[in-house]
């Protein structure tokens, strides 16, 4: 639903006059197949467009391609909040622009109301269940919904801590 109403919205949202509109659910994108966000951001700048607005149009699954292709990240581990086939679709999209999946956590919550309600002191102990040797960086929130703000930079500290042999793992982000 919320991907049919985009249209609306962003019409109803060009009379605000805002700077950006910012269409921030992942996996509504990335569920509807490779390459979605690049269609929606470009269909809805125009609709934006045709109701006399040129503000640019971001999504979040976009700003996250944009931000691995810029850093040169070749391979990520993610936690999603989704089932495993959702966690599925949004590890092939990201695959689709040659980054590739080493790992993943899905946390399973099938109810979106519970996804904002997830402890984000949780993430810490689902990222060191990931194997990360391989990854260049780890996504600890692949939801914009799920909470992960207050514990990245815990994280960050464990992942770039020195490790046996080596200066540290990977930068994390979250969603």
């Amino acid at each position: 639903r919320m991907v049919a109403d985009g249209d609306r919205n962003v019409t109803e949202l060009s009379d605000a006059r805002v700077d950006v509109f910012v269409y921030a659910c992942l996996v509504a994108l990335m569920a509807r197949g490779a390459r979605a966000h690049e269609e929606a951001e470009a269909h809805l700048a125009s609709v934006a467009r045709s109701a006399g607005c040129d503000a640019p149009v971001v999504s979040s699954a976009g700003a996250l391609i944009r931000t691995l292709q810029e850093r040169g990240v070749r391979r990520v581990a993610i936690i999603t909040p989704y089932t495993p086939g959702l966690t599925r679709k949004v590890a092939d999209y990201i695959e689709e622009y040659d980054i590739e999946v080493v790992d993943s956590a899905s946390l399973a919550v099938p109810d979106n109301v519970q996804v904002g309600r997830l402890d984000p002191e949780d993430l810490p102990g689902h990222a060191r269940g990931l194997d990360l040797s391989r990854a260049d960086m780890l996504i600890a929130s692949c939801c914009v919904q799920m909470p992960s703000l207050a514990v990245l930079e815990r994280i960050e500290r464990w992942l770039l801590r020195p490790q046996r042999g080596g200066t540290g793992r990977s930068p994390v982000t979250g969603g």
